[in-house]
């Protein structure tokens, strides 16, 4: 009998609760919510916050940006698809290649952010907090992209090593 991938479905269970969140926020206005993170504050921070917040919303809207979010939501529909034909093999690729598009849309993003932070921030103590918010976001997403990409690889690799072991069993 074999063993269910489980691993896949709590990694591919992650990823959509992660899609869907970005889809509800691509979809959703975020207007309210920056003004009234920028009603307690006073000018120019107000406005240095005001100009990020603008540039950054124009940013995850990007064509650039949406074709990564977009390929990867396509992705991560296959890699489902796969694993109810149970075709795990095919699924882990698939889901292979959905954590390396997420890796290159994160290094895309985390290059223009970074440039919008610093031309957004005028006072160094705004620049460095928002630099270092983003460093530590980015630094998450890519090691947790890492540990699941570690995961699917070493399962992918234990999996090719039993169907060879099978076969060579089965010849003798």
């Amino acid at each position: 009998m074999k063993k269910k991938p489980i691993y896949l479905y709590v990694l591919l269970g992650l990823a959509t609760a992660g899609s869907l969140w970005g889809l509800v926020s691509k979809f959703s206005s975020s207007n309210d919510a920056v003004e009234s993170l920028l009603k307690g504050m006073e000018e120019p921070v107000k406005s240095q916050f005001a100009t990020y917040f603008s540039k950054s919303a124009e940013l995850s809207g990007s064509l650039l940006s949406n074709v990564f979010f977009y390929a990867s939501l396509l992705l991560l529909i296959a890699a489902w698809f796969f694993v109810f034909k149970k075709d795990i093999f095919k699924a882990n690729l698939i889901y292979i290649a959905d954590i390396l598009i997420g890796l290159i849309g994160t290094a895309y993003s985390y290059v223009a952010a970074k440039g919008i932070a610093a031309s957004s921030f005028s006072d160094p103590t705004l620049l460095s907090t928002q630099i270092l918010g983003l460093n530590m976001s980015v630094g998450f997403s890519v090691v947790l992209s890492l540990i699941f990409l570690s995961i699917v690889v070493f399962k992918l690799i234990k999996q090719q090593k039993e169907a060879e072991s099978v076969e060579v069993a089965e010849e003798n």
